[in-house]
């Protein structure tokens, strides 16, 4: 489409434009409806984990549910609903065998960075709120098909470690976690302990960052 003809200029062709918007539209409609699903996706392989940890008695992890508004109320028991800002983590749980919380937000991207922003300002407040209140909180995130579960602390602050404020999937390695195909076993890193302690140590990460996570993960192996 040409952004360069108006429609005072003698070449624009209104019904060429019409249709190159709709397309354009229709584009954006479907990259929006696959991101999406894709994020659906992960949540339910997310739930499939936690069903089981629960049967293994390693933690319970539940999905929080998302607030909406009810705008009007049919007699069949039927209502129409508004989705609202989801202010709150998308899971929540406890870990055997201290009990503790353990609260995190699940991303996912196709593309090749995760962005500090995919987790939205309310979200990340309540992180914080969770954190300072002693849970362990994170963020589980997807990259095309690979699934890293980092610490809030570390993927708040990537802009101060990394130098900006996105990561690659090389940038995360070592808070990659194991993939069944059906499940995404977020308690489980896929690398011993000793890589995300080089992170540390290379980016100039407090251990207490992430010396929490490594002690109740190394619970459940």
């Amino acid at each position: 489409m040409r952004f360069d003809t108006m429609p005072w200029d003698n070449d624009y062709d209104a019904e060429a434009h019409r249709a190159e918007c709709q397309r354009m539209h229709a584009t954006n409609k479907l990259k929006g409806q696959m991101a999406n699903d894709s994020g659906h996706l992960m949540e339910k392989q997310i739930l499939t984990a936690a069903e089981e940890y629960l049967l293994n008695g390693i933690a319970k992890v539940i999905k929080v549910p998302e607030p909406f508004r009810v705008a009007k109320k049919y007699r069949n028991g039927k209502a129409q609903i508004y989705f609202q800002e989801h202010a709150e983590p998308d899971f929540i749980g406890s870990i055997y065998p201290s009990g503790r919380c353990i609260v995190f937000e699940a991303k996912y991207t196709d593309t090749a960075r995760i962005r500090l922003k995919a987790v939205t300002e309310n979200q990340q407040r309540a992180l914080d709120t969770h954190t300072a209140l002693g849970a362990i909180t994170a963020v589980c995130c997807g990259i095309r098909g690979r699934y890293y579960f980092v610490p809030w602390k570390i993927f708040r602050d990537m802009k101060r470690i990394l130098g900006h404020y996105s990561a690659s999937q090389q940038e995360l390695e070592p808070f990659e976690v194991k993939f069944t195909g059906n499940a995404i076993m977020f308690l489980h890193y896929k690398l011993p302990k000793e890589h995300r302690l080089a992170f540390m140590r290379k980016y100039s990460v407090a251990d207490e960052d992430s010396e929490d996570m490594n002690k109740e993960k190394e619970q459940t192996k």
